[in-house]
């Protein structure tokens, strides 16, 4: 939305795989993972569970993105740093997909849309009709990278921006 109200301010825009239609799935299953245990012993069951839901990421890399969004409770426990009575809000915010839309039809500048090869939140189909709707746009598929494409395939993720922003005057 703020390229939509702002357009003067962007210059070119990354999409990373997400847009007015995500894949219902997709949704459920991160709002699923997010929400399914509120407290776990350790920060390391934490690793854990976050590896049977993305096998895709080493446990370096979980570990690293986990030490930023958990926090160690005054019981030893761990949780979530952010309030779960929050998640979805943005659904809940009254902007559908139409208000979306009309969002993505004022975007003007250079934009990238990166989809995951494995992803169950942008459909091929989904990421074809938000390049239709963007002038100047294009789709990339980054293989091996589900939604989390940056953390799926760093390298895949690095090489798609560098290209883009390649051609950006």
């Amino acid at each position: 939305t703020y390229t939509a109200r702002y357009p003067e301010s962007v210059r070119a825009l990354l999409i990373v795989d997400v847009g007015p239609e995500i894949e219902a799935r997709g949704r459920e299953n991160i709002q699923s993972f997010i929400s399914g245990i509120d407290e776990l012993d350790s920060f390391e069951a934490f690793v854990e569970r976050a590896y049977r839901f993305n096998p895709r990421r080493s446990l370096e890399n979980l570990r690293q993105r986990l030490s930023h969004n958990l926090k160690q409770l005054p019981n030893g426990k761990w949780t979530w740093k952010f309030d779960q009575k929050r998640l979805g809000a943005g659904a809940r915010s009254g902007i559908g997909p139409e208000g979306l839309w009309e969002d993505v039809r004022k975007i003007r500048c250079p934009t990238l849309i990166i989809r995951g090869g494995e992803s169950d939140i942008l459909a091929p189909e989904a990421a074809e009709r938000l390049r239709a709707a963007i002038p100047n746009s294009r789709v990339t598929v980054v293989p091996g990278a589900g939604h989390s494409v940056m953390g799926d395939n760093p390298a895949g993720f690095a090489t798609a921006v560098q290209e883009f922003l390649g051609t950006i005057g």
